[in-house]
């Protein structure tokens, strides 16, 4: 059975890419996460996912201050590397979603592993295909 988080604050696109997801892999278990705290207190506590789709844009929170999120800018890319510098990357994939300019971002110097979806380019269908795609 696919697991698969959704770290996203915007609750209503949240539940709308977990529904598109179910219907493409019905089996598939979803955790949805809206902020960057809740998703790193579950990793801190080692719940794995095989995928999980990251919103780049959202609040801080607790654990990443104001200034490393860019204001919010970038909370989502801190996540991501924090996860990875951490240790606690256990996904095989990760997607971004994000509606920022990320020219000056290099996901695949990170890993090679991150896809990403610009929210004005690519459907949530799109997205959940691609998921989908994975299993």
């Amino acid at each position: 059975m696919p697991r698969i988080a959704i770290l996203e604050d915007r609750l209503s696109y949240a539940a709308d890419l977990k529904i598109l997801i179910e219907i493409a892999l019905p089996d598939a278990e979803i955790d949805l996460f809206s902020t960057v705290d809740s998703a790193l207190d579950a990793l801190t506590k080692g719940a794995s996912w095989d995928v999980w789709v990251v919103d780049l844009m959202m609040a801080s929170g607790d654990n990443i201050s104001a200034d490393e999120a860019e204001n919010g800018l970038a909370a989502g890319r801190v996540f991501i590397q924090r996860m990875i510098d951490e240790g606690m990357r256990k996904s095989a994939r990760i997607v971004v979603v994000t509606s920022r300019n990320t020219d000056d971002d290099d996901f695949p110097s990170i890993d090679s592993n991150i896809i990403e979806f610009q929210k004005s380019e690519a459907t949530q269908v799109d997205i959940a295909k691609e998921i989908a795609s994975f299993f």
